[in-house]
């Protein structure tokens, strides 16, 4: 997901359900960095996309945000402390105890924001 609406849909999530410690937002994201092209998040999740998924409607407009679906079991770099990859924890890596979101709850929150922004005026 492209980083200006990752970093909305991370805030919106952490604010609208109790994934914090001491004040702390835990939502786990992984940030790409590269010289070529701007940064990309990852959201880290758990479970499956509930319900029927989702319309071929909300995919149109989540891919034309530049947001993308990692296949299930896809693999990605996680970041390491011993081995630099050009991937870094935007925040701390996920811990026993805390709940991941589900994807159902990133990429619904993805969408309401390019709604209520009208697609794309969040770009900053």
């Amino acid at each position: 997901m492209p980083s200006y609406l990752a970093q909305r849909v991370r805030t919106e999530i952490d604010q609208r359900h109790t994934h914090s410690i001491n004040h702390r937002a835990v939502t786990p994201v992984v940030v790409g960095r590269s010289a070529s092209r701007p940064s990309t998040y990852v959201f880290v999740v758990a479970g499956r996309l509930s319900g029927r998924g989702l319309s071929t409607h909300t995919l149109t407009q989540l891919d034309e945000a530049g947001v993308r679906l990692l296949d299930s079991g896809q693999r990605i770099w996680l970041p390491t402390t011993d081995y630099p990859t050009g991937w870094t924890w935007k925040s701390a890596p996920p811990t026993p105890g805390i709940r991941l979101p589900t994807p159902t709850t990133v990429l619904t929150t993805a969408q309401e924001l390019l709604l209520r922004t009208r697609r794309g005026s969040l770009r900053g």
